[in-house]
């Protein structure tokens, strides 16, 4: 099965879980506030490099949101690990000239959230999974020639909810190549990432 085909089916089960079920997806109420708003930042790795983002997140439903972020994909560079019999173990870079391969990304999505796997109302936390297909706009980094500059994403993963506080790390696939456009672009048309974050109820 190829990946957009499976990940699609994997937005479709998770949004089915969220709307059939009648447990509560997250919590948006704190002291007689209801907080519909998310503002986090996130960061992710992959084999081409990383990624950090920030992005606000809309919940008209407690089990589903939509969400923008804005943010920059990276290589990390022409760099090494050595070990140093004086200093230990050593970063230093190759090729002090380098240019470093990067891209400006805008990300639209949709939010689902299932309901609480775990949930304790003693401490308010709970433990929820996610799954979030979006559109991606990325000009092409400065050496690359006619990149293509929109993709398909898809994030899926667990959220761990302190109250107003959330934790949550996953896994992404998506369309999206770093160096698109570049004579040295990979072969591989998709990117994997692991990622990871934080993000606060408003």
């Amino acid at each position: 099965m190829n990946s957009p085909l499976l990940c699609l089916r994997l937005a479709l089960l998770t949004a089915i879980i969220a709307i059939a079920t009648p447990a509560r997806a997250q919590y948006c109420d704190f002291y007689g506030v209801h907080c519909p708003w998310e503002v986090g930042t996130s960061g992710a790795i992959n084999p081409d490099g990383y990624e950090v983002s920030l992005a606000g997140t809309y919940f008209p439903r407690e089990f589903f949101g939509v969400k923008a972020s804005v943010g920059v994909a990276s290589e990390f560079g022409d760099i090494s690990l050595d070990w140093d019999e004086e200093y230990g173990l050593d970063l230093y870079d190759n090729d002090p000239d380098y240019e470093t391969v990067s891209r400006f990304k805008f990300t639209t999505s949709l939010v689902f959230r299932s309901p609480a796997i775990y949930y304790n109302p003693n401490t308010d936390f709970g433990v929820h999974l996610f799954g979030e297909p979006g559109f991606v706009l990325s000009p092409g980094a400065s050496p690359s020639r006619s990149p293509r500059w929109y993709a398909w994403d898809f994030k899926g993963g667990a959220n761990f909810q302190f109250g107003p506080l959330l934790l949550f790390a996953g896994y992404q696939v998506s369309s999206f190549q770093l160096y698109s456009g570049i004579s040295t672009s990979p072969h591989d048309p998709f990117t994997h990432s692991l990622f990871t974050g934080l993000a606060f109820k408003m």
